[in-house]
């Protein structure tokens, strides 16, 4: 696979409450600065950016054909 073919997840250090973050198609993904937000960008037509909670809730488009920054603040 490549970039292209990437999902994240999170799950808890005992391995409960596996949660899907990003569908397929999903490339890199960054913390932000500040650990409150993720950061991530998809592969495609257009590599659009998105911010999202921790969690995966509040998924919004920042930027719609962007190169991909790990350091973006919420």
């Amino acid at each position: 696979g490549d970039y292209s073919d990437n999902v994240y997840y999170s799950i808890n250090a005992d391995g409960s409450e596996l949660k899907q973050l990003t569908e397929k198609g999903a490339g890199l993904l960054y913390w932000t600065l500040d650990k409150t937000s993720i950061i991530f960008n998809e592969y495609g037509m257009q590599r659009s950016m998105y911010l999202m909670e921790t969690n995966g809730s509040n998924k919004r488009k920042i930027l719609d054909d962007g190169i991909f920054v790990s350091w973006v603040m919420p």
